[in-house]
């Protein structure tokens, strides 16, 4: 059977002039440059989520000849999308200030700290975007969502007045988002208006899609009365495919339900299982905002920068003060916690249904699971300890195995991404030398 996406090509062709010939139909228009926009979505990564945990990692622990550490190895049932980065580096233009927030925002903006040096600590703001907001607009694999981007978190206290170190998302020079760390919030702002109502029904968002495709069928009827009749065989096989989407969307509630999470958190200041059950909660929320295409770029922020919480049972230290110590257990016990709890995200990535482009939602996510540090105790930016989790269709080269940056840094991890989502970032400000060789391919 022939299918829509069959019938696009041709489409794509007489665009120009099926749209002269709606007569300027805003709707019909509209509805046209949605299912353009989503018949010309390069191959590659379709959804881009960075993960990030505070205060570095144990080297030797993380990978042992190749293979994964006692850190890594909770990723173990999940390594198969796992692509762990050696050898590469954040480089910083600046030597001053906070090391925490000068990783994070170098990593993320690939632009130098700058302005002066906030009153009461050694923070500096931002001055450039972060990179997932500019791919969030940019990027055709990502853009055009009814939410463009979503910053979550687990725990976002720290350092007092530390607020650059709050952030992974910076929406301009001196503009950082802070995660929303409450499940309950981020559950409202996405799912309000897609639960069935109380008759059983569909939402009155699938309803006004509906609607839509309802004025495009009577614009494709008016457009048929004015057109040759050696032109009607095209208007058949668009109307074809506005019956297609109809269908589509008559079962699209089954695969786009709103997570089931709990109504209450505890705080999780000092305590492992409560950061873990907001954390569990906010993986359900990022899984079904993708099935339901409501955003495709995802932050997520178990704690701020240089995170200063206790995790107990894990480990009752403060984070922080614990990541200036040498106690390389107790810090690779606390590294390993959280790479326990990330690959829970993994794998439900790996077990949901893309009702989108088919398969599972981990064929076309890329996660980039990142620290702001390297070490704690010297505050180190070499070595990053960095892994990049991606499907078949992310391009991703020699999963299941460590690559070997060869050196290069974070900003050319980004320019790595970049043309994978179909834009080139080739005029980032920090040191970068290109993308990375064999990285994506």
């Amino acid at each position: 059977m022939t299918t829509l996406k069959d019938r696009l090509p041709g489409f794509r062709r007489d665009r120009r002039w099926f749209l002269q010939m709606a007569g300027g139909s805003g709707i019909l228009a509209y509805w046209l440059a949605q299912t353009i926009g989503r018949a010309e979505i390069p191959s590659g990564a379709k959804r881009l989520i960075v993960v990030s945990r505070p205060n570095g990692s144990i080297d030797e622990r993380w990978l042992v000849n190749g293979e994964p550490g006692s850190i890594l190895e909770p990723f173990s049932p999940v390594w198969d999308y796992a692509v762990p980065l050696r050898n590469v580096h954040m480089e910083s233009s600046m030597t001053e200030g906070d090391p925490h927030g000068d990783g994070s925002i170098t990593i993320m903006t690939a632009a130098p700290r700058g302005g002066e040096m906030l009153p009461g600590n050694d923070s500096f703001w931002n001055t450039k975007e972060s990179l997932d907001q500019r791919l969030s607009r940019e990027a055709p694999a990502l853009s055009g969502r009814p939410i463009a981007s979503l910053q979550l978190g687990g725990w976002n206290s720290g350092p007092a007045g530390d607020e650059p170190s709050r952030a992974l998302t910076f929406i301009g020079p001196e503009s950082p988002v802070y995660p929303e760390t409450d499940p309950s919030e981020a559950f409202d702002r996405l799912f309000a208006d897609l639960d069935p109502d109380q008759t059983g029904q569909p939402s009155a968002r699938v309803r006004s899609r509906r609607s839509v495709l309802d004025f495009v069928r009577g614009d494709l009827n008016r457009v048929r009365a004015q057109v040759p009749a050696e032109r009607r065989p095209d208007l058949d096989a668009h109307e074809t495919a506005v019956r297609e989407l109809e269908m589509a969307l008559e079962g699209a509630l089954p695969s786009c339900e709103p997570p089931t999470i709990p109504q209450d958190f505890a705080d999780a200041t000092n305590s492992a299982s409560a950061l873990a059950a907001i954390g569990e909660a906010m993986f359900a929320i990022i899984v079904a905002a993708f099935q339901c295409d409501l955003t495709r770029t995802v932050t997520f922020m178990w704690a701020g920068n240089a995170a200063d919480n206790h995790l107990s049972p894990v480990n009752n230290a403060n984070h922080h003060n614990l990541s200036h110590q040498d106690d390389r257990n107790g810090l690779a016990t606390i590294d390993r916690w959280y790479s326990e709890q990330t690959a829970g995200l993994i794998a439900a990535l790996a077990a949901a249904d893309d009702p989108v482009v088919g398969g599972k939602l981990i064929d076309t996510s890329l996660v980039w699971y990142i620290s702001e540090i390297a070490q704690g105790w010297d505050h180190r930016h070499t070595n990053m300890p960095f892994v990049l989790f991606g499907g078949d269709g992310v391009a991703l080269n020699g999963r299941g195995a460590a690559f070997d940056g060869g050196g290069r840094n974070s900003t050319d991890v980004w320019r790595s991404i970049g043309p994978v989502m179909g834009v080139e970032l080739d005029d980032l400000e920090a040191p970068s030398t290109g993308p990375i060789p064999g990285l994506f391919g």
